[in-house]
């Protein structure tokens, strides 16, 4: 019996392992997604969508809140000739796997000149309803 439990609690890990590997493999996928979305149809369209009803930017020492408000913010100070590029480099994954953080290296730059912009980010993602990922947190 001892045997059977044991046997039963090394399964249960590692489809935990194997549950949280799977989920940490949506958040690179929706943050190149996101990024992709950055370069494609605009910064500011990209963070609209990516975001939760009530998420919050952190911005020049400022809370931005809400989808719309981050449109805002973001069109006012993006244009076309900007280029956002980032990726994840490490993902964290609650047990219950409804939230995820995610941080990395960005580069910012205006298409075509030498200077860019380098830095890290951290995004704190939220499974929505429907399944999709969207970030409460930029």
């Amino acid at each position: 019996m001892k045997k059977i439990c044991l046997l039963l609690l090394i399964g249960i890990s590692a489809c935990t392992k194997s549950n949280q590997a799977k989920l940490k493999s949506e958040i690179v996928e929706v943050e190149a997604q996101f990024n992709m979305m950055a370069r494609e149809k605009g910064i500011a369209e990209a963070f609209r969508y990516f975001a939760a009803p009530d998420a919050a930017l952190n911005r020049e020492n400022k809370l931005i809140i809400g989808k719309d408000s981050i449109f805002q913010y973001t069109a006012k100070r993006t244009s076309s000739d900007i280029e956002l590029n980032w990726k994840p480099t490490h993902v964290v994954m609650s047990e219950s796997g409804d939230l995820a953080s995610s941080y990395g290296y960005y580069s910012f730059n205006k298409k075509g000149s030498r200077d860019t912009l380098r830095g890290v980010f951290h995004t704190v993602w939220q499974r929505q309803a429907d399944g999709s990922w969207k970030y409460i947190w930029d």
